[in-house]
């Protein structure tokens, strides 16, 4: 519970674990593979460890803690550290060091530096975003400014989460909205529209589709757990059910509904403050790639009328209430994009919700396109994540 792995006389050991279940000490390989793991996902707070604090460890298999989870090692006192506990072990007092390892690490010194310039700039050291996360808003339901012609990070707060839940909203031009009497743009005679995307597994919040002139992009990183289950956006459980599709072994992640609903309510008063020249859409255009797509569809089915337009990309929904859902959704604009071949999402399940759709009444009648393609190939490539963006700007409800 302390967040340290202590020495003992050759290895360590985690304050909790059996003494028989020991780490050793890392080796060069073990920083090499680390280091490259961790800047691969874009690791968090690898540039707040101390001097002599090495990323050391991935816990691929949970026998530690959580599975998935970074350990840091520190060559002055020999403990191995949570990565949390591990950005303030400053002052243990350790004599020991070991240069080797130390010159291991410096790998990667010429990368890290160019991290840290991104934060002295106020961006996030990965991508160069503006990064607001550390901004203090006025309440928890608030967010800070935001700029416009810039992507941004920011923070909200959630105590049924367990965590915070970091936002990317990336925001277009405005040369009215930003003063001196500019000539509107067509896209700026339009209500500014906002796109709520949900990422897939394993797809990083950040990358996410980029604004369009008339288009705001808000994309929420999906935490990996809540309440100690695994999360799928408005799916939990356990892992292994939700890989293989046993959507009966899954709960709905009520948690993670009311959270976007509110980061939605958040990022468009944060937008409206921006004063586009027309001001704002009041509905939202949903869009989600994997497990992204089953989150767009709950999403609108929790809200329909919050809902301008749908599009789902290799997604996927439980059968059993696929009825439900689409009665729900029966008046909103939906386009389907899937591959015959999908492995990952098999093309059967969005066929039959293909199907059911087009067989039942719509008052009035809502916009069915499909575009069904051969081949295995699991989500859009970019040219077809476009193509996407183009139908929802071209939707009207």
């Amino acid at each position: 519970g302390t967040g340290c792995i202590v020495r003992t006389s050759l290895a360590a050991r985690r304050v909790g674990v059996p003494s028989a279940q020991v780490m050793a000490p890392p080796t060069r390989d073990d920083i090499y593979r680390t280091m490259e793991s961790a800047l691969a996902r874009s690791l968090e707070g690898i540039l707040r460890l101390p001097e002599g604090v090495l990323l050391a460890n991935r816990d691929t298999r949970g026998r530690w803690g959580e599975a998935g989870a970074y350990y840091a090692y520190c060559i002055r006192c020999g403990t191995w550290l949570t990565l949390d506990v591990a950005q303030t072990h400053e002052a243990c007092g350790g004599s020991w060091w070991d240069d080797r390892l130390h010159k291991a690490a410096a790998t990667w010194a010429p990368q890290l530096e160019k991290m840290a310039a991104h934060v002295r700039q106020g961006e996030d050291p990965y991508f160069g975003l503006l990064d607001l996360r550390a901004a203090a808003p006025s309440d928890r339901c608030s967010l800070p400014a935001l700029s416009l012609g810039r992507r941004q990070l920011v923070r909200m707060s959630f105590p049924r989460l367990g965590e915070p839940l970091d936002v990317c909203i990336d925001v277009p031009e405005s040369a009215a909205a930003a003063g001196g009497g500019a000539t509107l743009s067509d896209a700026e005679r339009q209500p500014l529209r906002i796109l709520l995307y949900f990422h897939g597994h394993g797809e990083d919040y950040r990358l996410g589709p980029k604004s369009v002139p008339g288009l705001a992009v808000v994309s929420a990183n999906c935490p990996r757990s809540v309440g100690g289950k695994r999360c799928f956006w408005f799916q939990e459980g356990a892992g292994g059910a939700w890989e293989r599709h046993e959507h009966a072994k899954l709960r709905k992640c009520d948690a993670m509904l009311e959270a976007m609903a509110a980061v939605l309510d958040a990022s468009s008063a944060a937008l409206a403050a921006l004063d586009w020249p027309v001001g704002i859409d009041a509905q939202v255009c949903l869009m989600g790639v994997s497990m992204g797509g089953h989150a767009a569809l709950e999403f609108a089915r929790s809200a329909p009328g919050r809902v301008r337009c749908l599009a789902v990309a290799a997604g996927y929904y439980q059968e059993p209430e696929m009825e439900e859902l689409l009665k729900s959704i029966a008046s909103i604009p939906l386009l389907l994009a899937h591959r015959t071949g999908d492995r990952c999402c098999p093309f059967g399940n969005i066929q039959r919700l293909h199907r059911l759709r087009l067989a039942l009444p719509a008052t009035p009648a809502a916009v069915t396109d499909s575009w069904f393609e051969e081949g295995i190939r699991h989500g859009p490539t970019d040219e077809e994540l476009q193509d996407v963006i183009r139908w929802v700007l071209a939707q009207s409800r």
